[in-house]
């Protein structure tokens, strides 16, 4: 069951562990943050404290956990070790920890400067780790299922990676436009795609070995890592991500609504005296009236809002 491992390329134990203790410190950073954020964490899931406590369990615990991981996962199962492991492992360190500090930081507080310079440090952590995981693994004879399913998983993670940084551009610039619609690919390329299959890879050979079962079945073995980043790619394409309207504004959220007292830009109601609520910013650049506005009490014309539209009225644009 353990053919093909190559225990004599295994790196020190003080590479993988110095990642593994770092997962607990930001375990209880998260939960802290919890703690003193409160309900405002459960309020819904753009919460700004929300945003900070997922982050600090995804980047501080679970990527902590697999960057490390890898260490060993490379040159054991795949015979693929990183050149020098020690000088690299501390460096990526270096830049990773703090990193996610100031990008959940900066998130949790609204905080435009901390997300930038947060953002600048994760890029460069996962640029240099890349710099040398990717090679190695190419270097590799890549001959076994748990060395293709990771590689499969790298893909994954390079696509969540730039999903994210396009998202955090979003909050960390005000003239980059915040894609809310990429959120759940990145969720998506990033739990299945990167921790989902990595954890198969290595399900692949330490479940059997440590059972003592028979291994998987080949067909899922082989099929599992295709097919689902083939699934995460058909539901990006249809997210309409990276199409070339992947700027439009027209998909923003909250979707605007129809009428209100303090109306979106683009969708704005007029209330002088035989007005009604206007729909502006068409294809055509024409407006068209919908219903007349309400009255007050007094029986003027206006208040503080608009009137509903009445049956049949021609629905408002997306804005």
């Amino acid at each position: 069951m353990n053919a093909g491992l190559s225990y004599a390329a295994s790196p020190p134990l003080a590479l993988p562990l110095r990642w593994f203790l770092s997962v607990p410190v930001f375990g209880a950073l998260a939960g802290g943050w919890l703690l003193w954020a409160g309900p405002a964490v459960m309020a819904g899931r753009w919460q700004p404290q929300a945003l900070a406590y997922v982050h600090l369990l995804a980047l501080g615990v679970l990527l902590s956990a697999m960057l490390g991981a890898l260490i060993q996962l490379l040159p054991v199962l795949v015979g693929a070790p990183l050149r020098r492991a020690a000088p690299i492992a501390a460096g990526v360190q270096a830049l990773l920890l703090p990193g996610i500090v100031l990008f959940a930081g900066g998130l949790g507080t609204g905080t435009a400067p901390l997300v930038r310079f947060g953002s600048a440090l994760l890029l460069c952590a996962l640029l240099v780790y890349a710099a040398a995981a990717l090679p190695a693994w190419w270097r590799s004879p890549r001959s076994g299922e748990s060395a293709r399913t990771i590689g499969w998983a790298g893909l994954s993670f390079l696509i969540a990676a730039a999903l994210g940084f396009t998202l955090a551009a979003g909050h960390g610039w005000a003239g980059v436009p915040l894609l809310r619609r990429l959120t759940d690919l990145h969720a998506g390329w990033a739990l299945i795609g990167w921790v989902g299959l990595l954890v198969a890879a290595v399900a692949w050979q330490v479940v059997p070995m440590f059972s003592i079962t028979a291994p998987y079945p080949r067909w899922l073995r082989t099929g599992l890592a295709p097919v689902s980043v083939a699934a995460l790619g058909l539901a990006s394409l249809d997210a309409g991500w990276p199409l070339p309207d992947w700027l439009c504004h027209e998909r923003r959220w909250p979707p605007a609504r129809r009428c209100s007292a303090s109306p979106p830009a683009r969708c704005g109601c007029s209330t002088g005296a035989g007005a009604g609520c206007r729909i502006r910013g068409s294809a055509t650049g024409s407006s068209r009236s919908a219903a007349p506005p309400s009255r007050s009490a007094s029986g003027s014309p206006g208040g503080s809002g608009c009137a509903p539209a009445a049956a049949g009225a021609v629905p408002p644009p997306k804005c």
